[in-house]
């Protein structure tokens, strides 16, 4: 067995962690009290979460602005009205947002504090809009709490 020396020590909230580092090999090791534990395990799945949401806001974004693009090529005729329902419908993941996903409490409330610096959300259509949210299901949500 190779001897591995901590290589990074950190405290923070009465919590700590230890990495060690062996070629492409890394281990880590942490101590705290429970409550800080926890805590620090939320925040690390929020922050995933919030990623998600994030890359998901962005990427219905540029469907909304893929869209946009291709109607304005209709109005000024470069292309049929043909044409532009063909590409539509054979590349929908690049022109359509979806509003399916049914979320959970947890996402509605971190979408919520992100939306607080994204422009241009004025109502639950641009909210469910932006993170693919089934507007019903966010209002069930809502109302159950």
């Amino acid at each position: 067995m190779v001897n591995l020396s901590p290589k990074t020590k950190t405290s923070n909230e009465g919590c700590w962690i230890i990495v060690q580092e062996h070629n492409d090999v890394t281990r880590f090791a942490g101590l705290g009290p429970t409550s800080s534990v926890k805590g620090i395990i939320t925040q690390v799945v929020n922050v995933d979460k919030l990623s998600e949401l994030l890359i998901k806001a962005v990427n219905n974004r540029t469907r909304e602005r893929n869209y946009f693009k291709k109607l304005v090529e209709l109005f000024q005729n470069e292309i049929t009205e043909d044409e532009f329902d063909r590409e539509i419908e054979e590349h929908e993941d690049e022109y359509v947002v979806n509003t399916d996903e049914k979320p959970t409490r947890e996402d509605i409330i971190l979408a919520c504090e992100a939306v607080k610096r994204i422009k241009d959300v004025k109502d639950v259509d641009d909210f469910s809009a932006l993170f693919s949210f089934n507007q019903e299901s966010i209002i069930k949500e809502l109302e159950a709490k």
